[in-house]
């Protein structure tokens, strides 16, 4: 996602002004709140719902080693906690939501992360995205389903940091 806004930000800005200039074009921070969930201790990736309007998922980075997601509203109110059935966070890096090999949306999971470069195989975790509602009350839940997508780089082993899904060509 930080990866998309910098791409996105010179497709807008197409000029070569600095980029410290260019944030003059963007107003003041604003805050919507504060998330409620003594759990999250270092929330690593977030991605707004397809689904859900209102909703935003987030999980953990490597430091709890929980296979959790995490709902949230926009004002930071927590909606609930999913445990992914069958899943590990070794370093879970980044998440995106996105369609999967059906008509569904789903979320997307980064076990990319490897500061060591010392793991062969990453993994990707799918998973139908789950319905929510901004005015539920918090759930505790298990996403079945889970599906692990392997995959090694060509020239070594390498550490990410983020994880992005083209909606269109599904890739």
């Amino acid at each position: 996602m930080r990866c998309t806004k910098f791409f996105l930000l010179f497709l807008l800005f197409p000029s070569f002004v600095p980029l410290y200039a260019q944030s003059k074009q963007f107003g003041a921070r604003v805050d919507m709140g504060v998330i409620e969930s003594g759990e999250i201790s270092e929330a690593s990736g977030i991605a707004a719902s397809r689904r859900n309007p209102g909703v935003l998922w987030t999980h953990n980075d490597s430091g709890k080693k929980s296979a959790y997601v995490y709902a949230f509203d926009t004002h930071g109110r927590h909606l609930g906690r999913y445990l992914l059935a069958g899943a590990q966070n070794r370093d879970w890096e980044d998440m995106a939501v996105g369609p999967g090999p059906d008509d569904e949306q789903y979320l997307y999971l980064g076990n990319i992360g490897d500061n060591s470069s010392r793991y062969d195989k990453k993994y990707i975790y799918r998973v139908r995205e789950p319905l929510v509602s901004v005015g539920q009350a918090p759930v505790d839940s298990v996403l079945y389903g889970v599906e692990r997508l392997v995959y090694q780089y060509a020239d070594g082993n390498r550490n990410a940091e983020t994880l992005m899904l083209d909606p269109v060509t599904r890739d």
